[in-house]
């Protein structure tokens, strides 16, 4: 039989061992909590940065008006030339109307800058002149064509409603706000309201610098903006018809 102040010891001892192990599984499991809320929060952020870059990449943009009397156009050879055009591409890059510049090349359609000078000693009416792009004849189109094909589709931008289930949850209080009935159908009226405003503003922009029944005096020069079907970069000439 086993003394009683042993018995005592081993107690002790047991019991120091027990208060030792749980002091060493204590701070594993605040570890194992701390690597899990880290994990948490990672994928929180990382979905709110892909969040933002769509947003940041698929918003609509503003338009900037375009003066065709500022763009610098190339210089011409000297010329005996009754009627001489200028011109000048990427006038909607230059001016960092990107998203209707990306639509330039995919329809074939280009917004350009031209100056008509007409070295006659008569009037020269826009409707006597035949455009080419290359060797090809165009006409070129009307402002309202050209805001059709070049314009910022308002309606792409429904496809934020797809944030409209988007609910925030708060572990603290374990509660849940359904955040996405407002930020799905705010985000799409947003961009479809900027997205109608700036194809408005361009076509008030080729409606001010519209050629249509425009006449050019003896001597002097006429600015516009056009709408030309054809591949950018293509030389533009134009020839009176009426000779």
């Amino acid at each position: 039989m086993m003394p009683l102040f042993l018995l005592h010891n081993r107690h002790r001892l047991q019991h120091q061992i027990n208060n030792k192990n749980s002091n060493v599984a204590q701070p594993w499991r605040l570890t194992s909590m701390a690597g899990t809320l880290l994990a948490m929060k990672k994928i929180f952020f990382s979905g709110i940065l892909i969040l933002l870059s769509v947003f940041l990449v698929s918003c609509a943009e503003s338009y900037t008006s375009i003066s065709p009397s500022k763009v610098r156009y190339a210089a011409l050879p000297v010329k005996d030339t009754s009627v001489v055009l200028q011109y000048c591409y990427e006038v909607l890059h230059d001016a960092n109307n990107k998203k209707h510049a990306r639509k330039e090349q995919k329809f074939n359609v280009n917004m350009v800058a031209i100056k008509i000078t007409n070295n006659t000693d008569a009037v020269v009416k826009v409707s006597d002149l035949d455009f080419f792009c290359g060797d090809n004849k165009v006409n070129p189109l009307s402002p309202e064509m050209t805001k059709k094909v070049l314009r910022q589709k308002g309606e792409f931008h429904l496809f934020y409603l797809g944030l409209t289930p988007m609910t925030l949850y708060n572990g603290a209080t374990n509660t849940a706000t359904p955040i996405g009935f407002v930020i799905g159908p705010g985000l799409a009226l947003l961009n479809m309201g900027m997205a109608h405003a700036a194809n408005m503003n361009m076509l008030r922009n080729l409606k001010k610098y519209s050629i249509e029944n425009k006449e050019i005096g003896p001597g002097t020069s006429l600015y516009g903006l056009i709408g030309i079907p054809g591949r950018r970069g293509d030389p533009l000439h134009i020839r009176l018809n009426r000779y």
